[in-house]
């Protein structure tokens, strides 16, 4: 019988911030799609964190205490290769996922024509006085997508904006 809905690994690094990782695991936990696994990569041992992470009973929760301070491409990458699915979404420990996030972006990787589609989403960055969206706006047709990513107007307000967390791709 051939498998409908994608296997998809939710790979969170963290570093010695349980309060918010435990928002961050139970969004992923929360998805309307569920993740086939998260896997949580501590970086150093760190009891308080793994006394949190301890919370969630769920057995699909992975907990890797990696030994030595990775960088957090290192970190990604460990995770990545610890994933049993054939599609990988990154969650940074101080972010959390809106539930529809994976469902929705599973949606958009279906219609993809592309062999390696690489989905993303808009951010939403909540400060105290206000909410900020990123990216602001979508790539126009036909603008090259280095000039929408990395051309900014303003040292802060750049059109592009990939944020890890938002990313959703085939592991391979």
């Amino acid at each position: 019988m051939e498998h409908t809905e994608p296997l998809i690994s939710v790979v969170i690094p963290s570093r010695r911030m349980p309060d918010l990782l435990i928002r961050a695991a139970q969004s992923a936990f929360a998805q309307t799609l569920q993740p086939m696994e998260v896997i949580v990569l501590v970086d150093i041992h760190d009891e308080g964190t793994l006394k949190v992470l301890k919370k969630i009973e769920r057995p699909s929760l992975k907990i890797k205490t990696l030994p030595a301070c990775k960088s957090p491409g290192e970190i990604r990458n460990l995770g990545v290769s610890e994933a049993r699915g054939t599609w990988i979404a990154f969650l940074d420990d101080e972010d959390e996922w809106a539930p529809q996030k994976l469902e929705m972006q599973w949606q958009t990787a279906k219609q993809s024509k592309n062999t390696y589609p690489v989905i993303s989403c808009r951010v939403t960055s909540r400060l105290a006085e206000k909410d900020f969206v990123w990216p602001r706006r979508f790539p126009y047709r036909g603008e090259p997508l280095s000039e929408y990513l990395f051309c900014r107007s303003t040292p802060f307000w750049g059109e592009g904006l990939i944020k890890l967390s938002t990313l959703l791709m085939k592991k391979e």
